[in-house]
């Protein structure tokens, strides 16, 4: 009798603790509800358990490495709890990771305006203004043959060695609404070698874009107008014009593939090509797959056909290229970089040149020094080019060139 009344005691007493059978089914919905570690962590900051904070946003990254928004804020708590080396180790870890201002802005005042914004997550990708200036000094193991080539026939050929400066410019602009349902953008690119010692080395190039497109979803697009002009030893050389598109696929801030075509007109100076006619249309499609390789490295491997069409026929070609590169950024803003490009070409034929074949190949490794949280780098790097041309049925033998080489470059990227 007394466990009867023990028991309806118990049941009774139920009701008063879960006030009904809807509570308690609210209570295991709730339970079994998803929890945003992010909104937990806020409200952890706000009740000043930063400790606390930190466990959920290091379980939230756990989870997922590429979560930009528990990143940013875990470095902004490391900051709050005077850790702003382990700061700055979280921010490196965002490099190539598309990062809001308004984020980007709230972390940095946690931190004191002491960190640097992240790299973007590609070079022209984004809205608002981005872009690199450097200038530096280059050598060349084999300056002669850099812009001519040279042949073996009774000895002609040279080998020296010589010393440049360099600079370049890149600028890129893009409306808001890029980042949306579709915006404007612009750019130009600017890059110039001038001997300073040995055999004479002197380029400029220069490059405009413009456009609409989008980078929002999982395909972005540009598409737009592109004018080129290069000039060799102070003189003008040929000039570019015609359009570009680009689709990139999977917006994911963890890998996408980027299809790309170019057609433009090539308009030779005269001066260049007495008796020839180097003019004519110039196309080029690539595929490139990019991604990111773990917390800190960025990679990007593809591969091209080229096609250019010549008035004077031998001056045309069919070819093809595949391209690679790597970028891993330190904790210290510090980053290393490594591409190469192998290309080869064959040129129509001609009565004079019959079946002349070009195998190209240009290899960098750079490592950069932070000056800082500016923007400002220190890059050395060493450089190897390589050129062979074959031609069949002919009497001339073209010499093969080989040209190691290093760069000292000052970079400042905004």
């Amino acid at each position: 009798m007394r466990v009867g009344v023990g028991l309806s005691a118990a049941i009774t007493a139920v009701p008063a603790l879960a006030q009904s059978d809807q509570d308690i089914e609210a209570l295991v919905a709730e339970s079994q509800a998803p929890v945003d570690p992010v909104a937990t962590a806020r409200q952890q900051i706000a009740a000043g358990d930063l400790t606390g904070a930190v466990a959920s946003l290091d379980r939230a990254l756990l989870e997922n490495p590429n979560a930009t928004d528990a990143r940013l804020l875990y470095a902004a708590t490391l900051c709050r709890l005077g850790d702003p080396q382990g700061a700055r180790i979280e921010m490196g870890k965002l490099n190539r990771q598309d990062v809001g201002q308004a984020m980007f802005d709230e972390t940095n005042q946690a931190c004191g305006g002491a960190l640097a914004r992240p790299a973007s997550a590609q070079a022209d990708g984004g809205s608002g203004v981005s872009g690199e200036v450097y200038g530096g000094l280059a050598y060349d193991y084999d300056a002669s043959g850099a812009l001519a080539l040279q042949t073996d026939f009774f000895g002609s050929s040279g080998r020296n060695d010589g010393f440049s400066l360099i600079s370049g410019a890149r600028l890129t602009a893009r409306s808001s609404s890029y980042a949306g349902t579709g915006g404007f953008y612009g750019g130009f690119s600017v890059s110039s070698k001038h001997d300073i010692s040995g055999p004479r080395l002197d380029y400029d190039i220069g490059e405009l874009r413009a456009g609409f497109g989008s980078n929002a979803g999982k395909i972005g697009f540009s598409i737009g107008p592109v004018v080129r002009h290069i000039r060799l030893f102070d003189d003008p050389y040929v000039t570019e014009y015609g359009g570009q598109g680009e689709l990139v696929f999977g917006g994911a801030q963890t890998h996408h593939i980027r299809l790309r075509l170019e057609s433009v007109y090539q308009n030779y100076d005269n001066r260049n090509f007495p008796g020839n006619d180097a003019d004519g249309v110039r196309l080029d499609l690539s595929a490139a797959y990019e991604a990111r390789v773990g917390e800190s490295g960025f990679v990007t491997v593809g591969a091209a056909g080229e096609y250019k069409d010549a008035e004077e026929r031998n001056f045309g070609y069919r070819g093809g290229r595949l391209f690679a590169a790597y970028q891993h950024s330190f904790a210290n803003r510090d980053y290393l970089t490594l591409s190469g490009t192998l290309r080869h070409i064959d040129f129509r034929n001609a009565s004079f040149v019959s079946d002349r074949m070009d195998t190209r190949a240009y290899g960098r490794l750079a490592y950069a020094i932070a000056l800082g949280t500016s923007g400002l780098f220190v890059e050395w790097a060493a450089t190897y080019t390589h050129r062979r041309s074959k031609i069949s049925d002919s009497f001339l033998k073209l010499r093969t060139y080989n040209s190691p080489g290093a760069e000292a470059r000052v970079i400042w990227k905004f």
